[in-house]
């Protein structure tokens, strides 16, 4: 398949993408390499799958990201994103509602 949606849920890419906000992701990984600040989806160990800006990649395949909330997780706390968990570039966003919150 060459695209993958996926939901937001989170602020740590705020105000870019919002949590409920859906991300059409690009997965045919032969056809791109992500750069720098591409937004790319991946495979984190502790956490799940994860969005987050692309600030480099090393010579050895591995990416340094970072969110845009300034209390989102980055490089420092994550590692570096070895390219095989990478599974896509996002593509497109579509808007979601936000949820209300609860009264």
């Amino acid at each position: 398949m060459a695209f993958q949606i996926v939901r937001v849920a989170g602020q740590s890419m705020e105000p870019k993408y919002r949590s409920g906000d859906y991300l059409l992701v690009w997965t045919l990984k032969r056809l791109f390499k992500p750069k720098a600040g591409d937004a790319i989806l991946f495979k984190h160990a502790r956490h799940g799958l994860m969005v987050k800006l692309v600030e480099s990649r090393g010579a050895d395949g591995r990416y340094a990201v970072r969110g845009l909330h300034p209390l989102s997780s980055e490089t420092r706390t994550l590692g570096l994103i070895p390219e095989d968990d990478v599974i896509g570039k996002v593509a497109l966003c579509f808007r979601g509602k936000p949820k209300r919150p609860l009264r």
